[in-house]
Order: structure tokens, then sequence, then C-alpha cells
């Protein structure tokens, strides 16, 4: 088990300033489960947090490995699977499958719908704005056809950066 300096050490301070490196500790950690959890207990809250969430992402990495068929459900056979190469090489392996055809066009799909939506929107927003300073205010102040239009399409960019993300919903 490792000492309490070295525990008071790696929950207390940074890892620089302890005698051993963070790989040697690492080391010592992993062979030695009691130290592992008194280490664990002996963090604060806000930095069990943060390890947490550094474990959960590596746990979301190794089920998107595991998950073979991508159904973001995990099957016992998948897990199986998973488990056996692991067990086979000692470290978990990466899921590399290149998309197919079907797996491309609908991708293409999904995305291109709201930048369409988007498209048609904006153009509308700025037409409808456009006509109307080119109506009003621009035969008050001179304005050409064209200058309207442009402020329109300026209110138009405006409106969209305020509701980016109400089209994609």
């Amino acid at each position: 088990m490792l000492g309490n300096a070295s525990l008071r050490c790696l929950a207390g301070r940074s890892v620089r300033r302890c005698s051993s490196t963070p790989e040697m500790l690492a080391k010592r950690l992993a062979q030695d489960p009691e130290s592992l959890q008194a280490f664990v207990k002996a963090l604060p809250a806000s930095s069990k947090k943060a390890v947490f969430g550094m474990a959960m992402t590596e746990f979301e990495d190794e089920f998107a490995k595991a998950d073979r068929n991508l159904d973001g459900k995990l099957s016992y056979a998948e897990f199986s699977e998973w488990a056996a190469k692991v067990a086979a090489d000692g470290k978990p392996q990466a899921a590399v499958t290149p998309a197919t055809q079907e797996q491309l066009r609908a991708l293409a799909l999904t995305t291109m719908v709201p930048y369409i939506g988007f498209g048609m929107c904006d153009n509308a927003v700025m037409c409808a704005t456009g006509d109307l300073i080119d109506q009003t205010i621009g035969m008050y102040l001179g304005l050409s056809m064209l200058a309207a239009a442009a402020i329109g399409n300026a209110l138009a960019n405006g409106a969209g950066m305020v509701l980016h993300g109400t089209i994609e919903r």
C-alpha cells in the first residue's frame, strides 16, 4: 500500500511537486487496489467529478467500439466479442469500419435538410425586409433597391444568428 505521504501528495498537490513521476504513481496505484481506493477517497469532490467525467468519456468510446451494429444498444454477443478481443490483446481495439454508400447517402440527406431550410428562411426574410425598407425609409433616404436589399440581407443574417438552432430542431 502507498504511504500516507504519497496519498497526500497525489490528492493535495500537483503531481509535479511529488517525488514520483505520474507514470510511476499510476503504476503503483494500478498494482494496489487498496491504495487506489484510498487515493480516490482522499480527492476533493471537484477532482472526483473531473475523474468521473474522464472515465465516462473512456466508457463511451469503449461502448462505441463494442456496439458493432451501431444501434446504441449493446447485446450480450457484442459485449462478449469486444471482451474477448480486449482480453486477447490486453487493450481495447479501435473499431474501424468504413461507411457504406447507403450510410453516406443517409448522412447527406439528414445534414442537407437544415441548410435548405435555413436558406429558404434567410432568403424570405431578406426579400421581405428589403422590400419593406425599399417602400418605407428607402424612399425618404433615397436608397436604391439594391441598397435596400443589402440592408434586408444584413437584417436576415442577424435574425439567422439569433435563431441559428431553431431550424435544426
